[in-house]
């Protein structure tokens, strides 16, 4: 998967694929059916706290999986790819270029039947240690 990431989501505007390509080596994404995307993350450095893009603090962590559900089932993927994205930057697996490659997937907008953008769907949440929710 991580030699190949096209033969796992395909080559044609897919987060899986390019999630893959942006960060070469250390992410491995699979979304499945009704908006479900499991996330494996390969361990090595993370950027600051919770996705600053101040680069690399020094930090290593171990390897780590994230899941993510959208409740409704996200029929066009706009939440599924804001949400991944988000979640992939606020963790400190994603910052500068990486970010940048895969912008048009952290804030996906609508368009009209004219091309002019009618909405954008913007992530906005924090993430809590898991140790908190417990």
């Amino acid at each position: 998967m991580l030699a190949h990431p096209e033969m796992v989501g395909g080559t044609r505007d897919r987060l899986d694929t390019s999630l893959m390509k942006a960060a070469p080596g250390r992410i491995v994404s699979k979304g499945g059916m009704e908006a479900l995307r499991g996330l494996a993350v390969v361990a090595g450095p993370r950027s600051g706290v919770n996705g600053s893009s101040g680069g690399s603090n020094g930090a290593t962590s171990a390897a780590t999986g994230i899941a993510l559900k959208i409740e409704d089932g996200d029929g066009y993927e706009r939440g599924t790819w804001a949400a991944t994205v988000e979640v992939l930057a606020q963790a400190g697996v994603l910052d500068g270029q990486a970010l940048r490659v895969l912008a048009r997937y952290h804030r996906p907008a609508s368009v009209d039947p004219h091309g002019r953008v009618g909405a954008e769907a913007i992530p906005d949440f924090d993430l809590a240690p898991l140790r908190e929710l417990l």
